[in-house]
């Protein structure tokens, strides 16, 4: 079976990481032959590779996509869509002329693929609910993690720091203002060993990163090695108003990290109670202390989230998705 993924967007981050995953995984598959398009590129030959193509697979959506999303169906073929976030409140980033196509474009796509893939439970109840002509054809198909490529953490420090990681998309408001609450929280915490290492870029960073002014928090900004901040941190924090199954959250826990995140999104269908906290200072800080005073706590919660994870392994995900194109069919 033939399936085209169809790359429109220079966006890095979660889809980049869910397409080079799951076209690397699928190559090793005897039933899935994945090609990959971008649309960046000379328009004939994407035509070409679409005209050979069984199942094209869109996962982001601009005017690139929207148009060769318009020509697929004029060929007839079968599409499938994933949806990684929830468009109807990330249009609240958009100019005024994005917002004009953004919720119609996808709402569009949506209702005109063959079948629809959500992350997560949560996702899919959110936009089922406002799309309820989706609910006949589609299915849940969570984000994945490729252990192999992570570091486990390691207990052998001689000295007393601890390193806090967080990974944050600046574009959208209501995922950076995560960060303000973060500080906020952090100020309780006086211990000078203990600094945050904030990694991540986007139109928010600047007036984010100039209102805080505690010199422990460290702006990163845009990182290709997130696996190598990783392996020299202690604890990975993600703290959001607006997410929905964040595949840092799965690195982390594939590296041996304990986590504190926000319980926002399908984060509580990936993490266990211990690691999801309210958006409020006053959780958020009682999970704080707990995690960063004990070090037995910590390899409590790492042992257990290394178990967890395991569901989330890319070639666990890939079984899923070749039952899902092999539906298409059906």
């Amino acid at each position: 079976m033939r399936v085209l993924f169809v790359d429109s967007s220079k966006r890095v981050g979660g889809p980049k990481i869910w397409k080079e995953s799951i076209i690397k995984i699928l190559s090793f598959s005897k039933d899935i032959t994945p090609r990959f398009c971008c649309l960046n590129l000379c328009l004939p030959k994407n035509i070409k590779k679409l005209k050979n193509a069984e199942i094209i697979h869109f996962y982001t959506l601009n005017h690139n996509s929207f148009l060769f999303f318009l020509i697929s169906k004029i060929l007839s073929k079968k599409i499938v869509f994933t949806l990684h976030g929830d468009f109807f409140a990330e249009e609240r980033d958009k100019s005024f002329i994005k917002k004009l196509f953004f919720v119609s474009g996808y709402k569009y796509v949506l209702r005109n693929s063959n079948l629809v893939s959500f992350p997560s439970n949560f996702l899919a109840n959110k936009i089922v609910s406002r799309m309820p002509e989706l609910s006949n054809k589609f299915k849940i198909i969570p984000n994945g993690v490729s252990p192999s490529n992570l570091i486990k953490n390691k207990f052998n420090k001689k000295d007393k720091s601890l390193i806090i990681l967080s990974v944050t998309n600046f574009n959208y408001y209501e995922k950076a203002r995560g960060i303000l609450l973060l500080s906020k929280v952090f100020e309780n915490i006086r211990d000078p060993n203990i600094r945050i290492n904030i990694a991540g870029y986007g139109k928010y960073l600047e007036k984010i990163s100039r209102s805080i002014k505690d010199k422990r928090i460290n702006f990163l900004g845009r990182r290709e090695d997130i696996n190598k901040l990783l392996a020299n941190s202690d604890v990975f924090v993600h703290i959001t108003f607006l997410d929905n199954l964040p595949i840092s959250i799965l690195e982390a826990m594939a590296a041996g990290k304990p986590i504190i995140a926000s319980d926002v999104g399908g984060i509580s269908e990936m993490l266990p109670s211990e690691e999801v906290v309210r958006n409020n200072k006053f959780d958020l800080l009682f999970k704080f202390k707990r995690i960063i005073s004990s070090v037995e706590y910590r390899k409590k919660l790492i042992k257990r989230n290394l178990l967890i994870v395991q569901k989330f392994y890319w070639e666990r995900v890939a079984k899923q998705l070749v039952s899902f194109y092999k539906s298409v069919n059906e």
